[in-house]
Order: C-alpha cells, then sequence, then structure tokens
C-alpha cells in the first residue's frame, strides 16, 4: 500500500465517519480526472448534498451511490471531501 494509506476515516473537521455515516459533499475534485463533460457535471451536481457513505475500501476511500441508496457504490471521495452532518451519542433526547 502507498504511504499514507489507508487513509484515516475522519471527515474534513476531523470527525470520525463509518458505513453508514451522513455526511455532506464538499467537494468532489479527486474524482473528476477522465470523466467525460456530463459525467463532471453529474458529479458536481452532488457537492452540497447529503449522502449516506455505503462502503469505505481497503484504502480509506468513502464510497457513494449516485442515486444516494446505499445498495451501489458509484463513486468514491478522501474523507476530507465530506463533513459528517448528523451524529447519533447513542442517548435518547427526552
Amino acid at each position: 500500500m502507498p504511504p499514507g494509506f489507508p487513509l484515516a476515516a475522519r471527515d474534513r473537521f476531523d470527525q470520525p465517519v463509518a458505513v453508514g455515516s451522513v455526511v455532506r459533499i464538499l467537494t468532489v475534485t479527486s474524482c473528476l480526472k477522465g470523466l467525460s463533460g456530463p459525467e463532471q457535471a453529474t458529479l458536481r451536481g452532488c457537492v452540497g448534498e447529503t449522502r449516506t457513505i455505503a462502503a469505505i475500501d481497503s484504502h480509506g476511500f468513502l464510497w457513494f451511490a449516485l442515486g444516494g441508496g446505499a445498495s451501489a457504490v458509484d463513486f468514491s471521495l478522501f474523507p476530507g471531501e465530506v463533513s459528517c452532518t448528523l451524529h447519533w451519542s447513542g442517548k435518547k433526547r427526552a
């Protein structure tokens, strides 16, 4: 594995992320190279959206489904390209 991998499972603000975490996509820069114009436009349209992390591969890349579901993985991002949106402490609020 290359130096620096696997990537830490932490978002841009150093919050932990895991499969099933809901995150906001801040940028898609890392996955645009080599894609056609329409494919790039589709991914750029995801910026600002919230998505559920469908998988984390052995290198630490976060995988997402374009449809928003967790049944398929269509693109990956570096952990630093997202921010956590929902946190669950395990405690119920009254």
